[in-house]
This record gives C-alpha cells, structure tokens and sequence, in this order.
C-alpha cells in the first residue's frame, strides 16, 4: 500500500491527467489507505474523489471500487447530503443491481461520428455498410462501436440502440 500511495501521489501531481483517471487514482490511494487501516485518509481521498467526479457525471470509476470502500462512500455521500448514484447505492447495500436504463452510466458524451455510427446501429446496418456509408474503414466503424458500447455501458449493439433510445440519443 504504501508503494502504491506514493505511484499515486506522484500522478496527481502531474496536470496533464484526464478526470477519470484523477479520480481512479484517488480510489486507489483511499483503497491502499483503508488496507493500511488509516480510515480517516481513506475517507479524505474519497471526499477528493467524490469532489471530483461529482460535478461531471463520473459513475462507472465509483460503480466498480473495491467492497471495502462502498460502505465507506456511502457513508461519505450521506454526510455530504446524500447526492449519490443509484448504482453505488444498490452495490453498498447488496441490493440487486437495476437495469441499465434506470442508472445513469455515460462517463463521457459521444462524439459527432459515434452518433452517426449509433444511429446506423438503430437502422440494423452491418458494419460493412456503416463504413460505406459514412466513407471509412471497417476498423475505423468497429472503433467507434467499442466506445458506444463503453460509453453507454453496456455489452452489445443491441444493448446500445436500446439505451440510446431510452436516453433519447436517437
């Protein structure tokens, strides 16, 4: 723990990081510090985090923290007036976990292309026609179908339309 405290401190030192990753590392340093049973910097690391990840929408980094920590974040979220969401609720609490379309997963917005290739996804068009299309490679098509899928959070093409449609993307 404490060679990852440190890795992780330095990384937050730099400027340059995306959000997600801020937050991931801070997740990361409150999980080291929990394991090196100093609860008090465990829950700081977490405040930072949930500071962080809060203004933004960040989800998918909290959702998937260790079991040790979502007792602890729920407790953070309760003192900080209860603004949570539905899926680290229902982890902390070891309710079964609710569809996707009644959480809000979409760690970043999706691109103008991305929401093109989604909406031939919603036409049923094989990735061969999406790329005629829109004058691309297959790869170039197969790309933007892997971030949808990361983006929405889900598994399969029609996994995605179906979340689209419920988060009126399409």
């Amino acid at each position: 723990p404490a060679a990852a405290t440190q890795v992780v401190r330095q990384l937050l030192e730099r400027g340059d990081i995306m959000l997600d990753v801020q937050v991931g590392a801070l997740l990361l340093a409150a999980a080291c510090e929990l394991q090196a049973t100093r609860t008090e910097s465990a829950r700081a690391c977490l405040d930072k985090a949930l500071d962080l990840a809060e203004p933004e929408g960040l989800r998918r980094c909290l959702e998937e923290v260790p079991v040790r920590l979502r007792s602890i974040i729920r407790e953070r979220c309760e003192v900080r007036g209860g603004r949570r969401s539905a899926a680290i609720t229902t982890k902390a609490s070891g309710a079964a976990p609710p569809r996707y379309s009644d959480r809000v997963i979409i760690t970043q917005p999706l691109t103008e292309r991305e929401t093109e290739v989604l909406a031939y996804l919603a036409e049923l068009l094989p990735t061969e026609e999406i790329a005629g299309q829109m004058f691309v490679s297959v790869n170039t098509v197969k790309t933007h179908i892997r971030a949808i899928l990361r983006k929405l959070g889900v598994e399969r093409r029609n996994e995605a339309v179906r979340r689209a449609r419920d988060l009126g993307l399409v």
